[in-house]
């Protein structure tokens, strides 16, 4: 995070908490910052200023407001439709589709499709996935929590 990196900067900003499109203006298609310091910077903060807008130059602003956009959808909305069919086209062996297209299509409460599609996905948050993903970050964290000897995995669920 920038305030983080640049944290001596964060601490005498005034603007501190304002939103990016608080802090500057758009004039003739060009951002222009407009910082309020609590103080004169001193020359190590001014080099870490130019640090910073050397970093956030590279993401060009524009005038226009934030916003969410589907990308599996033509319209840019997000419809119910097209996670659906995002969920079940994933390209995997047709035996395992048909039974991924089995398992959405059932009668079984929501949690317990959610749960088979995971693990037929092998996307169960065990010790080895969540260490994939970061969330972990040593390796022996990967080992079975009840016994300790072996790596977690699904199959042991299955």
């Amino acid at each position: 995070m920038l305030k983080h990196r640049y944290h001596s900067l964060f601490q005498v900003s005034e603007q501190c908490l304002e939103l990016v499109g608080n802090m500057g203006l758009m004039e003739h298609g060009q951002w222009l910052w407009d910082f309020r310091w609590k103080r004169e910077l001193s020359v190590a903060e001014f080099d870490l200023l130019r640090d910073l807008l050397l970093v956030v130059t590279q993401f060009p602003l524009s005038g226009m407001e934030d916003s969410w956009v589907w990308t599996l959808d033509p319209t840019g909305n997000y419809l119910v439709k097209s996670g659906y069919l995002a969920i079940t086209c994933v390209e995997a062996a047709p035996e395992q589709n048909s039974l991924l297209t089995r398992v959405w299509k059932s009668w079984a409460p929501s949690k317990v499709i959610v749960f088979s599609w995971q693990l037929l996905q092998d996307r169960v948050p065990t010790r080895p996935n969540l260490l994939r993903r970061r969330v972990f970050r040593e390796a022996s964290l990967s080992f079975c929590a009840l016994c300790g000897d072996f790596v977690e995995s699904v199959d042991a669920i299955s």
